[in-house]
């Protein structure tokens, strides 16, 4: 429910403070419902773990829908389709290695380290996203 949620709200989003910086401010949510995820333990901890996933898709659905707004808007015609496919390449590429590296973790120091492994990596999102010209794209 989270991913149609921050989808629906990214325009109202996008509109008080920007494209750019609502796709920064959205990685927020999406890399801080992996470790909200990592605190779950005992009795709530389907409830923590939920809660988690509700947050990652609500950063995600925003993100998701600026990210490819913006590559959209700023390739010219003939190099959409290119940027598209570059971009799932690089992206969708990652994740085999994401998952051996994941599983590897918590089979070794459990999941929940696993976990905080994961939001760590995925924080590094944030050094390319605010260096970038994206903090003053408004359109």
């Amino acid at each position: 429910m989270g991913f149609p949620l921050g989808s629906l709200l990214s325009s109202r989003f996008n509109s008080r403070v920007g494209m750019g910086p609502a796709l920064i401010w959205a990685a927020i949510p999406s890399v801080g419902g992996i470790l909200v995820s990592a605190l779950a333990f005992g009795r709530p901890a389907l409830a923590v773990v939920a809660a988690g996933v509700f947050i990652v898709g609500i950063g995600q659905g925003c993100f998701g829908v600026n990210a490819v707004t913006l590559r959209q808007r700023y390739s010219s015609p003939e190099m959409r389709a290119r940027a598209t496919a570059v971009h799932r390449f690089v992206s969708w590429g990652a994740l085999p290695g994401g998952a051996l590296l994941g599983g590897f973790i918590g089979q070794v120091a459990g999941l929940r380290s696993a976990l905080v492994c994961a939001s760590v990596i995925a924080s590094l999102c944030f050094i390319p996203l605010l260096r970038s010209p994206l903090r003053s794209t408004t359109r």
